[in-house]
């Protein structure tokens, strides 16, 4: 019996945290997220594409252009491999590398308030706040002395040996 209460606790209190912590294998930017086919991109995003670079034997490549991110103007990168988007960045710039913690601590925030308490939370020279899921990852990060804050969406590789 005591066996089967503390199930029960346990059941309803992972449900609530469920409830506030979405589903990070869902989570995109703009809409974009990890699995879409490259030739579907052209439907979320409004701007001009810039191609960084491309390999159309493999379907591999990178593209840009500039937006917005909760108000906060930069650039997006979307990654291609083998056609399909495996990662989406988000570049806020800063003027100053002073401004980077309070850039960084703004992102975090938003993000924070959208999916709840982090899996990792890392500084030691390098930023970096990160929410795990099955599939994929939403990470805010930035370094000491550098004039930008990312948030990546990404899938995780899971080529194993």
């Amino acid at each position: 019996m005591r066996i089967f209460f503390f199930i029960s606790i346990l059941t309803f209190a992972s449900t609530l945290y469920a409830q506030t912590r979405p589903n990070i294998d869902t989570i995109t930017l703009s809409g974009l997220g990890p699995g879409i086919a490259g030739d579907r991109v052209k439907y979320y995003v409004n701007e001009k594409l810039d191609t960084l670079f491309w390999d159309a034997k493999s379907g591999t490549g990178l593209v840009k252009y500039a937006g917005t991110y909760f108000d906060i103007k930069g650039e997006y990168r979307i990654a291609y491999d083998k056609g399909i988007v495996s990662q989406v960045l988000f570049t806020a710039p800063v003027k100053s590398a002073a401004e980077s913690k309070p850039m960084f601590d703004r992102i975090a925030g938003i993000c924070k308030n959208m999916y709840a308490d982090p899996d990792i939370d890392y500084y030691n020279v390098q930023r970096e706040i990160r929410w795990d899921g099955m599939e994929r990852s939403v990470m805010v990060q930035t370094q000491d002395n550098s004039t930008y804050v990312t948030v990546v969406v990404r899938k995780f590789d899971v080529k194993r040996k």
